[in-house]
């Protein structure tokens, strides 16, 4: 057998196989295999965190900066319960953009979704939003650093809840310079462009 890489599908999930695992490889290509996955594989829904990361893939958009973050729309969000890591908050929160992950809240909760009342809540008693917004939520001016966010449990929990816990699975995500929605079905953002947008 070759020791080139390889991505196999079985049912909704996706298992690479990697060089230096040629005997699992040799076992899927033997014939029919039935694999039974465990109840805690879940499927791949789109954390608030990586809405922090993407930007619109139209050409004349990469120049303007109306083209990040991308607006959600019309988003179903689910809560995936995770174990509190602070490490991987403390390691992640450098890389945010703080003002567009603001953003991104503040619409996440705008928009009419299942979770929406329960992010409310969460920041409620601890950011304030001008009142006309009708709810109060607004994450410090700047982020917190390492030291502060351990020292502070509460806002440890509630970055938890929004960035990790906090996910997408249906909906689609608009750029706000040329409007172009991008789908997300099943927590995927679809990003192919149509070819007079390439």
């Amino acid at each position: 057998m070759g020791r080139s890489s390889e991505l196999r599908i079985f049912g909704e999930y996706q298992i690479f196989l990697g060089s230096g695992q040629d005997q699992l490889r040799d076992y899927f290509s033997t014939g029919p295999v039935h694999l039974h996955f465990p109840s805690t594989i879940k499927k791949l829904k789109m954390k608030v965190l990586t809405l922090n990361f993407l930007q619109c893939a139209v050409k004349s958009c990469k120049s303007s900066s109306a083209s990040f973050p991308l607006h959600p729309k019309d988003c179903e969000l689910v809560n995936d319960s995770v174990a509190p890591n602070l490490k991987l908050l403390q390691n992640i929160l450098p890389r945010i953009d703080w003002k567009a992950l603001g953003i991104t809240a503040i619409e996440i909760i705008l928009g009419k979704t299942s979770m929406g009342s329960k992010l409310v809540l969460i920041f409620e008693a601890n950011y304030q939003l001008p009142p006309q917004l009708g709810f109060s939520m607004k994450l410090p001016e700047n982020p917190p650093t390492a030291i502060q966010l351990e020292a502070d449990s509460q806002m440890q929990r509630d970055l938890h809840i929004l960035l990790i816990e906090t996910q997408v699975s249906e909906g689609a995500l608009v750029c706000g310079n040329c409007g172009h929605e991008y789908k997300i079905r099943e927590g995927i953002a679809n990003f192919l462009l149509p070819n007079h947008l390439v």
